[in-house]
Parts: C-alpha cells; structure tokens; sequence
C-alpha cells in the first residue's frame, strides 16, 4: 500500500513538472499504434488502406471495451456506495458513549486503545 502512494506521488510529481504532455506521451501512443498495426497485419502483407481501415476498428473496439469496463466499475462503485447507505441509515442511532469514542477518535492527535461501546 504504501509503495502504491510513493507511486502515485512519483506520477502527479512527474506530470506536474511536465511541460507538454502531448510529447511526453507520444512513445505510448506510437506503440499502440504499432501493437494495432501488428494485429490488422501481423504479416505486413495488406494494402496500407485496408491496414488502416483495420487499425481504425481494432482501435474503435478497444475504447470500446475500455468504456463497458470502465461503465461496470462504476455501477460497482455505485451499488457498494448505496449499500453503505442502506446499513448506516438502518443502524441504530449511536449512544452518548459511542458518540463520545467517535468524537475522541476523530480529534487530531488523540488517538485512545479502548474499544467503542
């Protein structure tokens, strides 16, 4: 976990340096281009419009996918917010001891071992 944080720091820190990103990702775009090209024509027999034409819908298909995935996380996301919803508004109202263990646990720097009641 923490080496994933060290990581997204490391990433805003590198874009937030970055002065034009537009070249700073153009590697990454070119090999998707050529992994699309490789898979229309993995031979590099076809005509280069018909290779295009293939390129364009294995591309298509790909954002595609990407988008029915990312829709699904979503919903997922979505669906789990909403349960905790339903379990926070059916628990019982908390009692003036828990109320005051939540409150000492959410003041900075006051951090107690006993458990809530």
């Amino acid at each position: 976990m923490a080496e994933e944080l060290q990581q997204r720091s490391a990433a805003l820190d590198r874009w937030d340096a970055c002065t034009d990103r537009t070249a700073a990702t153009a590697p990454a775009r070119e090999g998707l281009q050529k992994r699309f090209e490789r898979l229309a024509d993995p031979d590099g027999l076809l005509d280069p419009v018909e290779r295009a034409k293939r390129v364009e819908d294995l591309r298509a298909d790909h954002y595609r996918d990407m988008r029915a995935k990312s829709a699904e996380s979503r919903a997922k996301a979505a669906g789990a917010a909403e349960y905790i919803r339903q379990l926070v508004d059916s628990a019982p109202p908390l009692t003036a001891a828990q109320r005051d263990r939540l409150a000492a646990l959410l003041r900075p720097g006051k951090r107690t071992p006993t458990s809530v009641a």
